[in-house]
């Protein structure tokens, strides 16, 4: 027997739709002003934001900046203290030894002015060797008190029980006995003394010594020895 072949037949049916194209209202299609004026307020507002974006990344920049400044500042200020009160240190010492030193000035300007009086006072004093009086009453005991103690070393006279003549050769005659007082040779005086005296007081010292009072003093006595001696020679 044959073998039969089933073949199946897809059978495609075909359906057309009809779609109606709908068409929008001209009344949709135009824009109404409320949507137009929200779409320029949300570009506004992109545009806020943007600037505010800016604005905010400078003022960091700026804030950064400036806090660097304050603090470069602020340790200056510090560094300038810090001179400051050492300076200040410094002027007091420095105002310490100022006062010191003017308190010296001031002691040093009051002996100065003790000096001129007491130089002064010897100035006076040293002018008043001029008198010849002066010399043989006041220097004259203490230069023969100076002489009797150089000559400890003579020897000493014999005591023969005599009474003790006054030698009229180492003073002058007493007045009340009779005797009337020699006027002194001025001349022989002078030229026998010759004290000069500076004009400067400081160098008083280098002027007049006592050595110098005992030499002139000597002299006078010398000038007055040989004038009673001369007298004694003429009288008869």
């Amino acid at each position: 027997m044959a073998k039969e072949k089933v073949v199946e037949v897809e059978k495609i049916i075909e359906v057309e739709k009809i779609v109606e194209d709908v068409k929008p209202c001209e009344k949709c299609l135009e824009s109404c002003k409320k949507c137009e004026e929200k779409d320029e307020k949300l570009c506004e507002f992109d545009k806020m934001k943007e600037q505010l974006l800016f604005n905010l990344n400078y003022v960091k920049e700026s804030y950064d900046v400036l806090n660097r400044t304050v603090t470069g500042l602020q340790k200056t200020n510090s560094e300038r203290e810090d001179a400051l009160t050492m300076m200040n240190a410094v002027m007091m010492s420095k105002q310490k030894a100022t006062n010191h030193y003017i308190e010296e000035c001031a002691k040093l300007k009051q002996e100065l002015e003790t000096e001129k009086i007491e130089n002064e006072r010897i100035r006076r004093l040293l002018q008043s060797y001029f008198s010849s009086d002066y010399l043989i009453d006041r220097i004259y005991p203490t230069v023969a008190g100076f002489e009797a103690f150089q000559d400890d070393e003579k020897p000493k006279k014999k005591d023969t029980g005599k009474k003790q003549s006054v030698s009229y050769n180492k003073c002058p005659p007493p007045i009340w006995e009779g005797y009337s007082p020699r006027k002194p040779n001025e001349g022989q005086i002078k030229k026998a003394v010759n004290i000069k005296l500076k004009s400067d007081i400081t160098n008083v010292g280098s002027v007049l010594t006592p050595y110098d009072c005992v030499t002139n003093v000597r002299r006078v006595e010398s000038v007055n020895v040989r004038d009673r001696t001369h007298n004694n020679v003429l009288e008869p």
